[in-house]
């Protein structure tokens, strides 16, 4: 082994020693792993809030910050940045009112039809302006707390908010055109 070899050997192994004596000095000379040494370390169970590790600018050493709590700027969420749930039409599709694809739908009834529900979602209202001389049946979930009977030869804005989607209970309101 050259020279040049023996003294690096020798200066790894006392780059080893070094380091060995840190983590001893640290109290982590029982640590198996780099991670198990971060987690010594973070160890923050018992704090009152979150913490993260960030760079100090002022100083460039690493520190604990108490985590922001997260929070909406104002005016952050507006009708653009709506999803299509909150502003599209509803889907129909064999009698099957989808709520969680909208919240309008318009119907001109042709014929007597029996309604369904799929994806309720608990504080949603959506409404369905629909005409037509013949008779809509909704769900027996549907309770009506305001407005009176459908009359086909109006425009009726029915008003649907549900109100429980585990055991489906949606309130009901029939507002017509004079």
């Amino acid at each position: 082994m050259s020279l040049a070899a023996q003294i690096s050997t020798l200066a790894t192994a006392i780059g080893n020693a070094i380091k060995l004596r840190m983590l001893k000095s640290a109290n982590l000379s029982d640590v198996s792993n780099r991670q198990t040494a971060v987690n010594n370390l973070t160890n923050v169970s018992a704090a009152a809030n979150e913490h993260i590790l960030t760079k100090d600018t002022a100083t460039g050493n690493a520190i604990f910050k108490v985590l922001p709590a997260a929070t909406i700027a104002d005016n952050a969420i507006n009708y653009a940045k709506s999803g299509t749930e909150f502003k599209g039409d509803l889907t129909i599709a064999s009698n099957a009112i989808d709520w969680a694809s909208g919240v309008y739908a318009e119907i001109t009834l042709t014929a007597n039809q029996t309604y369904t529900f799929s994806n309720l979602e608990k504080g949603k209202t959506i409404i369905i302006r629909m005409t037509g001389a013949f008779v809509p049946t909704l769900p027996a979930s549907c309770e009506l707390v305001n407005g009176g009977t459908y009359n086909g030869a109006k425009y009726n804005y029915l008003v649907m908010t549900c109100v429980n989607s585990t055991t489906p209970k949606v309130l009901l309101s029939i507002n017509k055109t004079a």
